[in-house]
Protein backbone atom coordinates (compact mmCIF):
# COMPACT_ATOMS: atom_id res chain seq x y z
CA UNK A 1 0.00 0.00 0.00
CA UNK A 2 1.42 3.47 -1.18
CA UNK A 3 -0.35 6.88 0.16
CA UNK A 4 0.57 9.62 -2.16
CA UNK A 5 1.63 12.91 -0.10
CA UNK A 6 1.84 15.82 -2.71
CA UNK A 7 3.79 14.95 -5.70
CA UNK A 8 5.65 12.27 -3.79
CA UNK A 9 4.84 8.68 -2.61
CA UNK A 10 5.79 7.66 0.61
CA UNK A 11 5.51 4.40 1.84
CA UNK A 12 7.48 4.14 4.92
CA UNK A 13 5.76 6.77 6.28
CA UNK A 14 2.33 5.28 5.11
CA UNK A 15 3.83 2.04 6.55
CA UNK A 16 4.65 3.52 9.56
CA UNK A 17 1.31 5.09 10.19
CA UNK A 18 -0.21 1.57 9.45
CA UNK A 19 1.68 0.04 12.52
CA UNK A 20 1.01 3.49 14.98
CA UNK A 21 -2.33 3.16 13.84
CA UNK A 22 -3.16 -1.02 13.85
CA UNK A 23 -1.55 -0.62 18.02
CA UNK A 24 -4.18 2.11 18.44
CA UNK A 25 -6.79 0.33 17.21
CA UNK A 26 -5.81 -2.76 18.98
CA UNK A 27 -5.84 -0.44 22.18
CA UNK A 28 -9.02 0.78 21.72
CA UNK A 29 -10.63 -2.35 20.46
CA UNK A 30 -9.14 -4.55 23.10
CA UNK A 31 -9.78 -2.49 26.17
CA UNK A 32 -13.39 -1.49 25.07
CA UNK A 33 -14.51 -5.05 25.15
CA UNK A 34 -12.71 -6.01 27.84
CA UNK A 35 -14.44 -2.90 29.70
CA UNK A 36 -18.11 -4.25 28.70
CA UNK A 37 -17.39 -8.28 28.61
CA UNK A 38 -16.24 -7.58 32.62
CA UNK A 39 -19.53 -4.99 32.60
CA UNK A 40 -17.38 -2.14 34.58
CA UNK A 41 -18.65 0.39 32.22
CA UNK A 42 -21.68 1.35 29.93
CA UNK A 43 -20.83 1.58 26.47
CA UNK A 44 -19.99 5.22 26.63
CA UNK A 45 -17.87 5.38 29.53
CA UNK A 46 -15.83 2.23 28.01
CA UNK A 47 -15.61 4.17 24.74
CA UNK A 48 -14.32 7.42 26.64
CA UNK A 49 -11.98 5.32 28.47
CA UNK A 50 -10.34 3.57 26.30
CA UNK A 51 -10.07 6.83 23.53
CA UNK A 52 -7.97 9.04 25.72
CA UNK A 53 -5.48 5.67 26.61
CA UNK A 54 -5.44 5.19 22.69
CA UNK A 55 -5.14 8.50 21.52
CA UNK A 56 -2.31 8.89 23.93
CA UNK A 57 -0.14 6.00 22.90
CA UNK A 58 -1.25 7.66 19.52
CA UNK A 59 0.43 10.77 19.40
CA UNK A 60 3.56 9.80 21.14
CA UNK A 61 3.85 7.20 18.46
CA UNK A 62 3.30 8.94 15.13
CA UNK A 63 4.70 12.00 16.68
CA UNK A 64 8.08 10.45 16.71
CA UNK A 65 8.08 7.46 14.61
CA UNK A 66 5.36 8.23 12.05
CA UNK A 67 6.81 11.98 11.35
CA UNK A 68 9.69 12.06 12.72
CA UNK A 69 8.39 15.16 14.65
CA UNK A 70 9.61 16.08 18.67
CA UNK A 71 6.91 15.33 21.17
CA UNK A 72 6.90 18.55 23.11
CA UNK A 73 5.82 20.59 20.46
CA UNK A 74 2.83 23.09 22.15
CA UNK A 75 1.39 23.86 18.45
CA UNK A 76 1.23 20.48 17.15
CA UNK A 77 0.18 19.08 19.85
CA UNK A 78 -2.92 21.38 20.05
CA UNK A 79 -3.45 20.74 16.62
CA UNK A 80 -3.73 17.10 17.39
CA UNK A 81 -6.08 17.42 20.30
CA UNK A 82 -8.33 19.61 18.27
CA UNK A 83 -8.26 16.36 15.41
CA UNK A 84 -8.69 13.83 18.06
CA UNK A 85 -11.46 15.92 19.67
CA UNK A 86 -13.34 15.61 16.52
CA UNK A 87 -12.64 12.09 16.64
CA UNK A 88 -13.93 11.55 19.90
CA UNK A 89 -17.09 13.18 19.44
CA UNK A 90 -17.56 10.83 16.13
CA UNK A 91 -16.27 7.99 18.71
CA UNK A 92 -19.17 8.64 21.47
CA UNK A 93 -22.13 9.78 18.97
CA UNK A 94 -21.28 6.49 17.04
CA UNK A 95 -21.34 4.16 19.71
CA UNK A 96 -24.65 5.67 21.33
CA UNK A 97 -26.10 5.66 18.22
CA UNK A 98 -25.67 2.10 17.45
CA UNK A 99 -25.31 0.74 20.75
CA UNK A 100 -27.93 2.59 22.73
CA UNK A 101 -30.27 3.76 19.95
CA UNK A 102 -30.50 0.80 17.10
CA UNK A 103 -29.22 -2.11 19.54
CA UNK A 104 -26.30 -3.08 17.48
CA UNK A 105 -23.50 -5.29 19.25
CA UNK A 106 -20.30 -3.62 20.80
CA UNK A 107 -18.04 -5.00 18.50
CA UNK A 108 -19.82 -3.37 15.53
CA UNK A 109 -19.49 0.15 17.15
CA UNK A 110 -15.97 -0.23 18.33
CA UNK A 111 -15.05 -1.89 14.49
CA UNK A 112 -16.77 0.98 12.73
CA UNK A 113 -14.51 3.68 15.03
CA UNK A 114 -11.31 1.55 14.36
CA UNK A 115 -11.83 1.45 10.36
CA UNK A 116 -13.30 4.95 9.52
CA UNK A 117 -10.86 6.95 11.92
CA UNK A 118 -7.03 5.91 10.63
CA UNK A 119 -8.61 6.69 7.21
CA UNK A 120 -9.53 10.17 7.88
CA UNK A 121 -6.49 11.04 10.62
CA UNK A 122 -4.07 10.04 8.04
CA UNK A 123 -5.06 13.04 5.61
CA UNK A 124 -5.75 15.54 8.39
CA UNK A 125 -2.51 14.42 10.09
CA UNK A 126 0.16 14.24 7.42
CA UNK A 127 -1.68 17.81 6.06
CA UNK A 128 -2.00 19.72 9.44
CA UNK A 129 -1.15 17.98 12.32
CA UNK A 130 2.55 17.06 11.77
CA UNK A 131 2.65 19.31 8.44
Amino acid sequence: MTIIAGNKVNSLQALRFAVVGSLTAAIYFGMYNLLRIAEVASPIMASAMTYCAAVSFQYVGHSWFTFGKPVFDIVQFMRFLATNACGFAFSISSTYLMVSVCLMPDWVASGLIVITLPIINWFVMRRWVFN
